[in-house]
C-alpha cells in the first residue's frame, strides 16, 4: 500500500512541475505569441510560416524547443531556395513561383520585431537568404546572451553592425556575409567565438575592430570580397588558432608576408585576386604550411612555367593538399608529370591559363580527385589515359581546347557526373558523334559537346544517360531527326540543340516530362499538334529564334498551356499572325524582333503581362499606336511615346533605339524607379531638355546618335541614381562640371565624338568611375604630378582627344591599378613610353602618334586579371598597337614574357633587326603585323607562333630557307607579304600548301618568277600577285576565290572560258598587262556568260594588250552594266 503511495505522490510531483515549467501545451505560451507577433511583421509570399498555427510552436516550421523545458531554443527560417546569395532582392517583385526557384521570391521580407526579446533561451538563430529592406541589424539581438550560433548573411542588412552583439559572450559562429556594413569596433568582445564569415559585405578595408583582439579560438576568418585593397596586415598571422583564412576577392598586393608560417594549424587559405611582387617565389612560403588541405591562388598573377611549381608542392603539401585552384594566374609550358605524385588531390583548377600539349598518363594517379578543371588552355592531343582511370571523378571540364574526342577513353569514369568538352574538336569524319555517345559513362548528369564539328545525326545510344538532366549539343553540324531513345530522357531539365540542322517534331518532346530550358534556334520544326495537345512538361525558357517552323510559321498553339514560361524566343521564324492574347502571365523576356507580325498588342498588357521587363518588336509590320514596354529598334514606330508605356509597374529598361520619334517622352515615366532609358538613333534634335532630371531614380540614360546640341543642362546633376550616361556621337559642347561632375555613383560615362571642353577638375568627385570615353573632343591635362583621381578606372579611352596645353600621357594614370583598356591613339603625343603605365593593362594602343625612343623593356603585362564569362564563351582581348610612331631599334626580348599576349601591332615604325626571341614565343598570338619596317625575319621566327592566324610582314626581309618537308604549327587565314624582300631567292613558300585555312594571300611586288603552283589552298577567297615575274596560265583550281589580282606578271598562255565554271565566286579580275595571245576571243566568250550569269555581280577585268583593247573592254563592261540595269529596273517593276 506504501509503495502505491509513493507512485502517486512522484505521478502527482511529476505534474504538478510540467505546468510549472509549461511544457503541457509544447511550448511556453510567451514564446509563442511572441513568434505570432514576429510573423505579423513579416511578407511571407511563399507562405513559407504557413505551418505556424496551433498552441504548440515547438511543432512550427525552423522552430525548435528543448525537450526538457519547452524554451524555443532554436530559430532556423534560412531560405534554402535562394543559393545565389548575391542575388540583389531590393527590388524583386513577386509575381510567379517555381518549385526549383531558387531566388529572391521564397524570401521573407520586412521587420524583425522586438517582441522576439521573448526568447531569452535562444542558442541558434538563422534568417540567412531573406530580405529585411536594407535596414540596420536589431540591437536587440545582443540581448539573446545565450546565443552561440548567428547567421544573418544575404538577409539584406545595411549600415553599422550594432555594439550590442559584443554582448554576446557565448557566441561561436557569426555570419554577416553578403550585406553591406561599416567598420567600426563592433566585434572586440567575442572571447569564445570561433568562426567569423563577413564576405561580400563592403567593408574597403581590414575590419579595425579585429586587429587588437586576442582570440584564441578563432577557426575560421572569412574576408573573400570586401574590395580590400591593402597589404594583409600582421595581425591577421597571430591569429595562430586559425584553420581556415579566407582573403580572396580583394585587391591584396605587396609581398607576400613570410609570417604566414606561423598558422600552423592553417588548412584552407585563400588568396586569390592578389598581386604579390616577385611572383609565385614570394609566396614560397606556402610549402611549409604542412597541414595545408585547401589553397586557392586563382588570378594571382604567377607569370611562370607551370612545372617550376613542383618546389613548391614537393615537399608536406604533397601529402595533404586536397584542394588546388591555380585557374588563370598566366601559367605556361606543358602539363608537368609531377601534379600525379599530390595522391589526396580530391579538385583541381588550372583553367584560364597557357598550358600546351597533351594532359599526361600520370595524372591517373590521382586516384581521389573528383574535381578536374582544365578549360580555356591550349591542350591538345586525345584525351589521355590517365583520365580515363580517375574513377572518383565526378566533374570535369574540358571545354575551350584542342582536344581531340575520337579516342575518348571515358566509360570506365562511373562516378562521373558533370562533362563539359565543348569548343574542342574540330575534326570532320562522318560518325564521330557515335564514338563520342558510347564511349561516356551512363552515369552523366550534364553533359555539353557543343561548339565542336560533330556530323551526322544523333545516335540511338542517347537514350542510355537516363540520369541526363542539361544536354547541350549547340553549334555543330548535326542534322537529320532526333533518336527514338530521347524520349526515354525523363529527368531532362535543359536541351540545347541550337545551331545545327536537325528535324524536330513535336512528338520528339512527348516524354519530356521534367524539362524546363528548350534552346532549338536554327533548326526546323514540324507544329501539327493539334489545339488540344497538351505537352507533359512546364517550360520555363524556349528558344525558336531563326527556327523554320513547318507546315507555316506560327505561334505554337500548346504555348497556352506554358504557365510558367518567363523568356520566349520566336524572332526571324518567318510569323504572321497577331500576338495572341494567351501567352504566358509570367513571360519577363518576349523576343518577336525579324518577323512579319501586324497588329499590336493584346489591350491592357500591363495588366496581363505584369512582370514583362522586356519586348522586342523590332523589324515588324506594327506602326500604329503600341502601348508596351520594350519598343526596340528598327519598328516604324512615329510620332509620341504613349502614356500606357506608364502603367506597367515593372519597366526597367525603355529602347527606343532607331525609330523615328517626335514629341515628348512623357513624365510619367519617372514613376519606373529602375528605368533604363535608351533612346539612341531615334532622330532626336535639339537640346538637352531640363526635366531630364525629374528621372531621380534613372540608373541608365542613353541619347547616343542623335543631333542634339548645346550644354548639358544643370539638372542633370539631380540624377543620384545614374550609373551610366551615353551621350556619343551628337554635337553637344561647353563644360560638363555642374551637370556630371557630382554624380558620385556615376560608373561609365561616354562623351565620344562631341565638342566639349573637358578638365580633370569635371572627373574629381566621380569616384564610382570605372568606364570613361572622352574620345573626339578636347581636354585640359593641367593637374600635377600629384594629383589623386577618386577614381580606379578599368577602361580609358581618348582617341583623337585634343589635349591640352601639350599633348602627353595623363601622369595619373600611374595610379589606376585596375586599368584594363587604355587607348591614347591619335592624340599627337610625343617622347617615349613611360615605365609606369599600369601592370594592369590588357589592351593598349598607342597608334598615330608620334613616339619615338625603343620599344621599352617595360611593358604593362596585358593578361587578363578575370574569368571570362563560360556561357557565351567570351574571351579577352590582349592587345598591344604600337604602329604609325617612330619607334626604332629592335623588339626588346621582354616582349617575349607577355606570354598572354593575342595581338600584337608595330607597323610603320623605324624597327629592325630580328624578333626570334622578343616575339618568337609568344604561342597565344593570334595577330601579327609588321608591316613597314626593316625586320629580318626568318621562318624560324615562326616556329612556336602555334595560335597564329594573322601575319603581315609587309616591306620587310624575310629568309625562307625551311625545306618542302617543313609543317608550320599554325593555321592562317591571312598572309601579308607584300614589298617582302624574300632570300635567297624569290619563291612561293612551299609551307602554303599545308594552311588548309588560308582566305587572304598578297605576294605582291616580290619578285617571284615561277609558275603559280596547283597546290595553292582551296580555302582562298582573296589572291593577289601582281607586280611580279609570273609565268604560266591563270588559276581555275581555286572554287571560293573572290578577287584575284594577276596583273604586271608575263602570264602567256590562252585564257579558258571554263574560269567561271572553276572559280564561280568571282568577282573581281585584274590580268593588265601580262602576254596572254588570243585574248579579245577569250574574254568576249567570257563577258558574254557575264551578260547571261548573276553570280558575277561585279566582274572587273583589265587584260589589255593595247587601247584599241582597251577601248573595247569599257564597251563590253558598260553593255554589261546597262543589260543589269534594265533587269534590276524590270524586276522593281
Amino acid at each position: 500500500m506504501g509503495g502505491r503511495t509513493t507512485l502517486l505522490v512522484l505521478t502527482f510531483s511529476l505534474a504538478v512541475l510540467s505546468i510549472e515549467l509549461g511544457i503541457s501545451h509544447g511550448c511556453r505560451e510567451k514564446e509563442r505569441k511572441a513568434l505570432i507577433d514576429f510573423k505579423r511583421g513579416l511578407h511571407d509570399p511563399s507562405n513559407r510560416l504557413s505551418s505556424w498555427v496551433g498552441e504548440d510552436c515547438c511543432a512550427w516550421e525552423g522552430v525548435g524547443c528543448s525537450n526538457i523545458s519547452g524554451h524555443v531554443i532554436k530559430l532556423d527560417l534560412r531560405n534554402r531556395r535562394r543559393t545565389y546569395l548575391t542575388e540583389d532582392c531590393t527590388h524583386q517583385e513577386v509575381y510567379y513561383l517555381l518549385d526549383d526557384d531558387p531566388g529572391c521570391n521564397w524570401a521573407l521580407r520586412g521587420d524583425i520585431t522586438p517582441s522576439l526579446c521573448s526568447l531569452q533561451q535562444l542558442s541558434h538563430l538563422d534568417l540567412s537568404g531573406n530580405y529585411f529592406l536594407q535596414k540596420p541589424i536589431p540591437k536587440f539581438i545582443g540581448a539573446f546572451r545565450r546565443l552561440t550560433y548567428l547567421n544573418l548573411s544575404g538577409a539584406g542588412f545595411m549600415g553599422r553592425v550594432p555594439d550590442q552583439l559584443g554582448n554576446l559572450s557565448t557566441l561561436q559562429h557569426l555570419d554577416l556575409s553578403y550585406n553591406c556594413y561599416r567598420d567600426d569596433e563592433d566585434l572586440n568582445a567575442l572571447p569564445r567565438v570561433q568562426e567569423i564569415e563577413l564576405s561580400s559585405c563592403g567593408l574597403g578595408t581590414f575590419p579595425r575592430s579585429l586587429s587588437h583582439v586576442n582570440f584564441t579560438s578563432l577557426i575560421t576568418l572569412d574576408l573573400r570580397y570586401n574590395d580590400i585593397n591593402s597589404t594583409i596586415p600582421d595581425w591577421v598571422f597571430n591569429i595562430t588558432s586559425l584553420e581556415y583564412l579566407y582573403l580572396g576577392g580583394n585587391g591584396l598586393y605587396g609581398f607576400f608576408p613570410d609570417s604566414v608560417t606561423k598558422l600552423t594549424s592553417l588548412r584552407a587559405l585563400d588568396l586569390s585576386g592578389s598581386v604579390f611582387q616577385d611572383g609565385f617565389m614570394q609566396v614560397a612560403p606556402i610549402s611549409n604550411i604542412c597541414k595545408l588541405q585547401i589553397l586557392y591562388l586563382r588570378s594571382v598573377p604567377i607569370h611562370d612555367v607551370l612545372a617550376n611549381l613542383e618546389m613548391v608542392f614537393s615537399g608536406c603539401l604533397r601529402y595533404s593538399m586536397e584542394e588546388l585552384d591555380l585557374s588563370n594566374t598566366h601559367l605556361s609550358g606543358s602539363f608537368p608529370d609531377w601534379l600525379g605524385n599530390i595522391k589526396n588531390l580530391k579538385s583541381l583548377n588550372l583553367s584560364f591559363n597557357s598550358l600546351y600539349g597533351s594532359v599526361p598518363a600520370s595524372i591517373g594517379n590521382l586516384s581521389l580527385l573528383q574535381h578536374l578543371v582544365l578549360c580555356f588552355n591550349d591542350l591538345n592531343g586525345a584525351i589521355s589515359e590517365g583520365i580515363g582511370q580517375l574513377k572518383s571523378l565526378v566533374y570535369l571540364d574540358l571545354n575551350s581546347n584542342s582536344l581531340s574526342l575520337s579516342e575518348v577513353q571515358l566509360a570506365n569514369l562511373s562516378s562521373l557526373r558533370y562533362l563539359d568538352i565543348s569548343s574542342n574538336c574540330d575534326s570532320r569524319k562522318s560518325g564521330v558523334i557515335d564514338m563520342i555517345f558510347d564511349g561516356l559513362p551512363s552515369s552523366l548528369e550534364y553533359l555539353d559537346l557543343s561548339h565542336n564539328s560533330l556530323h551526322g545525326s544523333l545516335p540511338a545510344s542517347l537514350g542510355n544517360f537516363l540520369l541526363l538532366h542539361s544536354l547541350i549539343l549547340n553549334s555543330n553540324y548535326l542534322n537529320g531527326t532526333l533518336p527514338e531513345g530521347i524520349k526515354w530522357l525523363k529527368g531532362l531539365v535543359r536541351l540545347n540543340l541550337c545551331n545545327n540542322s536537325l528535324r524536330l517534331m513535336e512528338d520528339d518532346l512527348a516524354n519530356l516530362s521534367s524539362l524546363k530550358y528548350l534552346e532549338i534556334s536554327y533548326n526546323s520544326i514540324q507544329l501539327n499538334k493539334s489545339v488540344d495537345w497538351i505537352p507533359p512538361f512546364q517550360l520555363t525558357t524556349l528558344y525558336m529564334g531563326f527556327c523554320q517552323i513547318l507546315p507555316v510559321p506560327h505561334f505554337p498553339k500548346w504555348l497556352r498551356t506554358q504557365n510558367t514560361l518567363c523568356e520566349l524566343d520566336l524572332s526571324n521564324t518567318g510569323i504572321k499572325e497577331t500576338i495572341p492574347n494567351w501567352l504566358s502571365s509570367n513571360l519577363r523576356y518576349l523576343y518577336l524582333s525579324n518577323n512579319k507580325i501586324t497588329g499590336h498588342l493584346p489591350p491592357r498588357i500591363s495588366n496581363t503581362m505584369p512582370s514583362l521587363q522586356w519586348l522586342d518588336l523590332s523589324m515588324n509590320n506594327i506602326s500604329d499606336g503600341i502601348p508596351f514596354s520594350y519598343c526596340r529598334s528598327s519598328n516604324k514606330l512615329v510620332g509620341g511615346v504613349p502614356d500606357s508605356l506608364c502603367n506597367l509597374q515593372t519597366l526597367e529598361s525603355l529602347h527606343l533605339r532607331r525609330n523615328n520619334l517626335s514629341g515628348p517622352i512623357p513624365l510619367c515615366l519617372k514613376s519606373c524607379t529602375e528605368l533604363e532609358l535608351d533612346l539612341g538613333g531615334t532622330q532626336l534634335r535639339g537640346s538637352l531638355p531640363d526635366w531630364l532630371g525629374n528621372f531621380k531614380n534613372l540608373k541608365s540614360l542613353d541619347l547616343s546618335y542623335n543631333f542634339l546640341y548645346g550644354s548639358v543642362p544643370a539638372s542633370l546633376a539631380n540624377l543620384s541614381s545614374l550609373q551610366s550616361l551615353i551621350l556619343y556621337s551628337n554635337e553637344l559642347n561647353g563644360t560638363i562640371s555642374e551637370a556630371i561632375g557630382g554624380l558620385k555613383g556615376l560608373i561609365q560615362l561616354d562623351l565620344y565624338n562631341n565638342s566639349f571642353r573637358l578638365s580633370e577638375v569635371h572627373f574629381a568627385n566621380l569616384s564610382s568611375l570605372k568606364y570613361l570615353d572622352i574620345s573626339y573632343n578636347y581636354i585640359d591635362l593641367s593637374k600635377g604630378d600629384d594629383w589623386i583621381p577618386p577614381f580606379q578606372l578599368q577602361n580609358l579611352y581618348m582617341i583623337f582627344c585634343q589635349i591640352v596645353p601639350r599633348p602627353h600621357f595623363p601622369k595619373w594614370l600611374r595610379l589606376q591599378t585596375t586599368l584594363r583598356y587604355l587607348s591614347l591613339s591619335s592624340t599627337s603625343i610625343k617622347g617615349r613610353i613611360p615605365n609606369w603605365l599600369p601592370s594592369s593593362l590588357e589592351y593598349l594602343s598607342l597608334s598615330n602618334n608620334e613616339i619615338s625612343g625603343d620599344v621599352p623593356q617595360y611593358l604593362p603585362n596585358l593578361m587578363p586579371t578575370s574569368s571570362r564569362n563560360l556561357r557565351y564563351n567570351e574571351t579577352f582581348t590582349m592587345f598591344l598597337d604600337l604602329s604609325h610612331n617612330s619607334l626604332h631599334g629592335s623588339v626588346p626580348t621582354s616582349l617575349g614574357n607577355l606570354s598572354s599576349l593575342r595581338s600584337l601591332f608595330l607597323y610603320s615604325n623605324d624597327l629592325n633587326g630580328s624578333i626570334a626571341e622578343g616575339i618568337g614565343g609568344l604561342k597565344g598570338l593570334n595577330y601579327l603585323v609588321l608591316s613597314y619596317n626593316s625586320f629580318r625575319l626568318s621562318e624560324l621566327h615562326l616556329v612556336n607562333l602555334s595560335s597564329l592566324k594573322y601575319l603581315d610582314i609587309s616591306y620587310n626581309y624575310i629568309d625562307l630557307n625551311k625545306g618542302d618537308e617543313w609543317i608550320p604549327p599554325f593555321q592562317l587565314r591571312s598572309l601579308y607579304m607584300t614589298f617582302c624582300q624574300i632570300v635567297p631567292r624569290p619563291h612561293f613558300p612551299r609551307w602554303l600548301r599545308l594552311q588548309t585555312t588560308l582566305r587572304d594571300l598578297s605576294l605582291s611586288s616580290t619578285s617571284i618568277k615561277e609558275r603559280i603552283p596547283n597546290w595553292l589552298p582551296s580555302s582562298l577567297e582573296y589572291l593577289s600577285l601582281s607586280n611580279n615575274e609570273i609565268s604560266g596560265d591563270v588559276p581555275q583550281y581555286l572554287p571560293n576565290l573572290m578577287y584575284l589580282d594577276l596583273s604586271n606578271n608575263s602570264l602567256t598562255d590562252h585564257l579558258s572560258p571554263r574560269i567561271l565554271n572553276m572559280m564561280p565566286s568571282l568577282q573581281f579580275l585584274d590580268l593588265s598587262n601580262n602576254k596572254i595571245p588570243g585574248f579579245i576571243v577569250g574574254f568576249w566568250t567570257i563577258c558574254g556568260s557575264i551578260l547571261l550569269n548573276s553570280r558575277w555581280r561585279i566582274a572587273y577585268f583589265q587584260a589589255i594588250d593595247n587601247m584599241c583593247d582597251e577601248l573595247y573592254v569599257v564597251l563590253v563592261l558598260n553593255v554589261a552594266m546597262f543589260k543589269r540595269k534594265l533587269m534590276v529596273g524590270g524586276q522593281v517593276d
